[in-house]
């Protein structure tokens, strides 16, 4: 379990893992890798202000999201329909 686990809003694939996309308590999981508007990638990682890495390739390590694809990741994300806060 990682910090980051508690992110109210994250998008994120690893190949041997799967991934999910979660915003305001609730994860949606994700059957493929998600596609930034350059195809769709190895790996990504995305909180905002907190991570911003992609890794869009095997053969390739791992970079800092472009502002194109941290949008793409808002909107995969803005599409999870959340729930209201507890009080």
């Amino acid at each position: 379990m990682s910090i980051l686990d508690a992110c109210a809003c994250r998008l994120v694939w690893d190949p041997s893992r799967g991934g999910s996309a979660t915003r305001k308590g609730v994860t949606v999981k994700l059957d493929r890798p998600p596609d930034l508007g350059r195809g769709e990638v190895y790996a990504v990682d995305w909180a905002p202000c907190v991570v911003y890495s992609v890794t869009r390739h095997i053969s390739l390590g791992p970079e800092m999201l472009e502002p194109d694809e941290i949008a793409a990741a808002r909107a995969i994300v803005a599409a999870v329909e959340s729930r209201p806060a507890d009080l």
